[in-house]
């Protein structure tokens, strides 16, 4: 049978944190040179003591009278499990410490009954599991690894598995409750592109990935918590056994023939209670490589390209660069859930990688990125400094300026862009240039006298005034040796104007007779050179236009 090995520091294991551990009660300590982390205990539990200086390898003491090994586990720390005594107060008495107890027993159970039971209930979670495509291959590990934990449990003892199935329920609480963490926070869909169970809102994504942040937090501090038990309930077993701190603690197989006396069935129930808790750690790997990979946050690379120089009236990209991204360490502040999922990864990162042949590798940040859109509505530009210039219109990042002086102006506005429950602000810096394609340009462009020469050889001269009237003044029919004036009380005489723009750039002169009584127009393009095809194009007529 395969055997899996599984390599751990032991020094160190047992060390924690003020915020993972409750503060003991030092009012139960007789000096000060132990602190227990916990005074209610069970018997087979495993404790462990904070030491006020670096301890020697062994003590030997006494709790409620009977006799107690407490092990050096770490510089700070000394362990040992609660021996089978009374019920009720009992000290603890060795060399660094006196400290009081209150003790409840450990109930038995049969030993044979409850390993079935917990592989009942491991297969069902197994096939239960919805893993990513390329977390599927850790089931074979995973089934693996319970057949070897099996075949160590089927060979002990009746009186080893009867102290086996006692330190396990002694222990099992915290990982009791990872298991049952891991399954409720993550029952849905970790990326918002699926179809959810869980009770994340769907809103946006800031919220829906800010709450799945939060329950894989919780569940990586569960994990964290298991872990950390885990290796403590090994460390103290792996010594008792004679291996050597700082050296590998032998897997499934390779410890039923290599622990002795008490050690084997305290290394058992460890191995029992992390192959019972194996599919909440795949269940999670999955799931956080799957939210690690999502990119959903809202970019701040947004304003690093911004366009500065604007055309007069002229719709303008702001080259916004709008662009998701998936979550890193450095993402505390990011959503309400980020910080604690950052925060409990970290930590339960340390005791993960101890263990990482049985896990797999820790999942790892992805630092990814895609582009995305701008709506209309994500987009708002306000708050434009210059009074002389003016937002015409705004779509998505499409902006128009316009100088109202005509000339070049300077200005300053604020933008804001929200996005799937993000918001970034700035207040950007402008330049809108003097207009060169505007009405008034193309209107004093017009103002004067003008010689219209049709292709048929007819020339019209007319004078156009700056307040849109003017007169037709001289003519020479295409026949005609010579030309004639146009008589002011001529019905073609008067003549008004406008300038009409087709589009960028594209601008035209249209001017008429009001006085000639039937309706008649002549539509003199001025770009890119003067000239038309109006009024008669199933002629083939046109004309060039030249200003005088």
């Amino acid at each position: 049978m395969k055997c899996i090995i599984f390599l751990m520091t032991i020094v160190g294991i047992s060390s924690c944190s003020k915020k993972e551990d409750a503060k003991p009660d030092v009012t139960n300590t007789f000096t000060n040179k132990a602190i227990a982390e916990k005074t209610d205990v069970k018997t087979f539990e495993i404790i462990s003591l904070q030491t006020s200086i670096v301890p020697s390898e062994k003590y030997i003491g006494t709790f409620g009278g009977a006799p107690v090994e407490l092990l050096k586990t770490s510089d700070s720390t000394l362990t040992f499990f609660v021996p089978d005594v009374y019920v009720g107060e009992q000290l603890l008495d060795f060399e660094l410490a006196k400290i009081k107890f209150s003790v409840s027993k450990t109930q038995e159970k049969n030993a044979d009954q409850l390993v079935t039971s917990l592989f009942q209930n491991f297969d069902t979670q197994v096939s239960q599991l919805n893993l990513a495509e390329e977390e599927k291959g850790k089931l074979d590990s995973l089934n693996a690894y319970k057949h070897e934990v099996q075949s160590l449990f089927n060979s002990l003892s009746a009186e080893q598995k009867r102290q086996t199935a006692l330190f396990y329920e002694a222990n099992k609480s915290v990982f009791k409750s990872a298991l049952n963490d891991v399954f409720a926070n993550l029952d849905g869909s970790t990326t918002f592109r699926l179809q959810a169970q869980s009770d994340c809102p769907r809103i946006d994504f800031k919220s829906f990935y800010g709450c799945t942040a939060e329950n894989l937090g919780n569940s990586a501090k569960s994990l964290g918590n298991a872990s950390k038990e885990f290796l403590r309930m090994l460390a103290t077993a792996g010594i008792m056994a004679g291996v050597a701190a700082n050296t590998s603690v032998l897997g499934p197989a390779a410890w039923g023939i290599t622990a002795v006396g008490i050690s084997l069935p305290l290394g058992m129930a460890g191995y029992l209670l992390l192959a019972e808790v194996g599919p909440a750690f795949l269940k999670f790997r999955s799931a956080a490589g799957t939210f690690l990979g999502a990119n959903w946050i809202f970019t701040k690379a947004l304003f690093l390209s911004t366009v500065e120089v604007f055309k007069d009236d002229e719709n303008t990209s702001l080259n916004l660069k709008p662009t998701f991204r998936s979550i890193t360490s450095n993402d505390s502040d990011v959503s309400y859930g980020s910080g604690s999922f950052i925060s409990s990864m970290a930590s339960l990162s340390l005791y993960w990688n101890k263990l990482s042949s049985f896990f797999g590798r820790f999942p790892a940040y992805k630092n990814s990125e895609e582009s995305t859109t701008l709506a209309t509505n994500e987009v708002l530009v306000s708050n434009v400094s210059n009074p002389f210039v003016k937002l015409f219109s705004q779509s998505g990042d499409q902006v128009k300026f316009k100088s109202l002086s005509g000339k070049e102006e300077s200005f300053s506005y604020k933008i804001k862009v929200s996005k799937q429950g993000f918001v970034e602000e700035k207040e950007l810096q402008g330049k809108v240039l003097a207009p060169v394609d505007s009405m008034p340009i193309y209107k004093a462009a017009v103002v004067g006298n003008w010689t219209m020469t049709w292709n048929n050889g007819e020339i019209n001269k007319y004078t156009f005034n700056e307040d849109g009237t003017g007169i037709y003044y001289w003519m020479k029919c295409s026949t005609c040796s010579e030309g004639q004036n146009i008589e002011p009380g001529n019905a073609v005489y008067r003549v008004t104007w406008r300038v009409e723009k087709v589009a960028n750039g594209i601008w035209f002169l249209r001017y008429d007779n009001p006085d000639r009584g039937w309706s008649t127009s002549v539509r003199l393009f001025l770009t890119p050179q003067p000239h038309c095809g109006v009024p008669n194009p199933d002629a083939g007529l046109w004309i060039l236009g030249d200003k005088d």
